[in-house]
């Protein structure tokens, strides 16, 4: 987890726990929410629209998030990790503008990393990551397993 010592399989599990607000954190859907508006890249996850009601973290039914290969549309961060997860899905985890997001999360809320004495702050984008930072999500194995 970003914020906890908790070992998830998938990615989208551990944001799921962030947006539960169940985390020792405190992170919650409304933090993520407004992380990911905070983006440089949140046109890519976040339609237009929606996006100052998630910078003035206003809790909101929909999010207008999508994946950016298709036009699936998503009420929570969370559902949208979930459909990239699947094959049902041409994104990957590992695709560009999911792994900068991915990584912009761990940069604002991550208790590991490098930038974990960086949190994010009024004015901090993604630009400030350097690139080698932005090319691979870092991965915890537990068990062998790939763990988020």
């Amino acid at each position: 987890c970003l914020g906890c010592d908790l070992a998830f399989h998938t990615y989208s599990l551990m944001i799921s726990h962030l947006e539960s607000g169940t985390c020792d954190s405190g992170i919650d859907q409304i933090d993520l929410n407004e992380t990911t508006a905070r983006c440089k890249y949140w046109s890519h996850f976040i339609d237009r629209d929606y996006v100052d009601d998630l910078l003035e973290r206003q809790p909101i039914s929909s999010m207008g998030r999508y994946a950016d290969t298709c036009d699936d549309d998503f009420d929570k961060l969370s559902a949208l990790f979930k459909h990239v997860e699947s094959h049902d899905c041409d994104q990957t985890l590992e695709d560009d503008y999911i792994r900068k997001l991915m990584r912009w999360l761990e940069m604002c809320h991550g208790d590991y990393g490098k930038f974990a004495d960086k949190r994010c702050a009024v004015g901090l984008i993604c630009v400030h990551i350097p690139y080698a930072a932005l090319r691979y999500p870092s991965q915890r194995l537990v068990q062998g397993r790939r763990s988020y």
